[in-house]
């Protein structure tokens, strides 16, 4: 083989190594700058694959997340109601209490009745007009199972379904509807009777969500550590070690520098070698 033949092959190998030198500064300079280091399927497929599949897990998690935030918010928004109703029993309690003692005039009596009327209809108010979302009744429902959407896969597991029947607190509901006024003093008597019969189903309400709140609570601390391991795994799958990166974008860009530097050489070696050919001539 001619020494021309080698050189120009000498040539193209230190062309190719700029190449190949400048197309990984490139790609360092890339990973770097955005922060991840898979930019494409082709840098690693398998750890592409498998960082698509965390990712849409991880959204999905998220809004799992927010979906357990607005479970929660839609109890609270009942208990707060149940509470309510809770105080106004009391205070009917206290006015048929006050009632039936025989100190009181009927007249006195019908002063007592009047406001024992008025709470007793604000009851069937709250219970109809209580709604999350301008549309979903909380203490008026029909719906026995009611799902939030706690997980980010689309089994029951991952699902949580509440019985918002449990929770009707209009008077009939609550086994007020036969309940007399406190007019005479044997109504009132017989008022207490039915009053605390309520008072008790308000407090199994109020005990049936703390239970739903509890969980729906556990629910969202297992779902918050498991979207920080699933932000944890992914980073380190995608984003980049710059340590690492830097180190080897350095090295590129020495390989490069001495690869050009080669490359010059080698070109005017064979311009020194055409000259002596032709100087021969």
């Amino acid at each position: 083989m001619s020494s021309l033949k080698v050189a120009t092959i000498a040539s193209s190998q230190l062309a190719n190594n700029v190449s190949k030198a400048q197309s990984s500064v490139q790609k360092s300079v890339g990973k770097i700058s955005s922060g991840y280091r898979l930019s494409d399927a082709g840098t690693d497929a398998a750890s592409y694959s498998i960082s698509s599949r965390l990712h849409n897990d991880q959204v999905g998690i998220k809004k799992a997340i927010e979906n357990t935030h607005q479970g929660i918010s839609m109890l609270q928004t009942a208990d707060g109601s149940l509470s309510q109703i809770s105080s106004m029993l009391v205070r009917m309690r206290e006015l048929a209490v006050q009632s039936s003692t025989e100190t009181y005039t009927d007249s006195d009596r019908s002063m007592l009745n009047a406001e024992y009327t008025n709470l007793f209809e604000e009851i069937d108010r709250i219970a109809a007009d209580t709604t999350f979302n301008n549309t979903i009744n909380l203490l008026s429902s029909t719906d026995n199972s009611f799902i939030v959407q706690v997980g980010y896969l689309s089994n029951s597991d991952h699902r949580i379904a509440i019985d918002l029947t449990n929770l009707n607190s209009d008077t009939t509901t609550i086994g007020m509807n036969a309940s007399p006024n406190l007019s005479t003093q044997s109504n009132a008597m017989t008022a207490l009777n039915t009053i605390d019969a309520a008072i008790d189903s308000m407090s199994e309400k109020r005990t049936f969500i703390g239970s739903y709140l509890n969980r729906l609570e556990s629910t969202l601390a297992d779902a918050t550590n498991l979207n920080e391991n699933l932000t944890g795994s992914l980073s380190r799958i995608v984003d980049v070690d710059y340590a690492v990166e830097s180190a080897s974008m350095t090295q590129n860009q020495i390989l490069r520098q001495a690869s050009v530097a080669a490359l010059a050489q080698a070109k005017n070696v064979n311009a020194s070698h055409f000259q002596s050919i032709f100087s021969n001539l």
